[in-house]
């Protein structure tokens, strides 16, 4: 919300150099192991992001996200080990961040593979929102925080204006 993203796909580049967060390619770095997508650091009181670019592009933007979500939660990045709740905590995070249900709801998207392509994530992430999603539906339980509400409002001219061509388009 307080990064003004008001449209899907989310540009998490974009997110991060809007706060300040340089992000770079592990080519240029070379700091990953082979089992690590993405990693985050800070350095000189600047927030740096490393994520591997041979990977899907949705996996890169995931990734990132996944890095702002360490990032933005505070978690300590500095630990030997990972720590499990804060890995499962930029999970979520990064889930939310990129497929919001409630705009996905309002525009009617409700499967894995138009959620996948609306958002630009990864199909594995798009099958976890999907069915989050059905739940959420099924028990009608949007809009009863008041950030949700927020996010509704500043997605709501890109709801509409997409609303709009998909209804031409039939």
């Amino acid at each position: 919300i307080d990064s003004q993203i008001n449209y899907l796909p989310v540009n998490v580049i974009q997110i991060a150099r809007r706060n300040g967060i340089r992000v770079y390619q592990n080519t240029s770095e070379k700091v990953l192991k082979p089992t690590e997508a993405g990693k985050c650091a800070l350095s000189e009181d600047v927030w740096l992001i490393v994520y591997d670019n041979t990977a899907s592009n949705e996996e890169r933007k995931y990734t990132i996200a996944h890095e702002l979500g360490h990032i933005f939660l505070a978690h300590n990045v500095n630990l030997l080990r990972k720590d499990e709740a804060n890995e499962a905590a930029a999970e979520s995070f990064a889930q939310k961040l990129m497929t919001p249900l409630c705009v996905l709801k309002e525009l009617g998207i409700t499967d894995k593979y138009d959620i996948a392509k609306t958002c630009d994530v990864p199909l594995w992430v798009a099958e976890k929102r999907a069915a989050r999603l059905k739940q959420m539906i099924k028990r009608d339980k949007f809009y009863t925080s008041d950030l949700e509400k927020q996010l509704y409002e500043q997605f709501k001219k890109y709801i509409e204006a997409e609303k709009e061509r998909r209804a031409r388009k039939l």
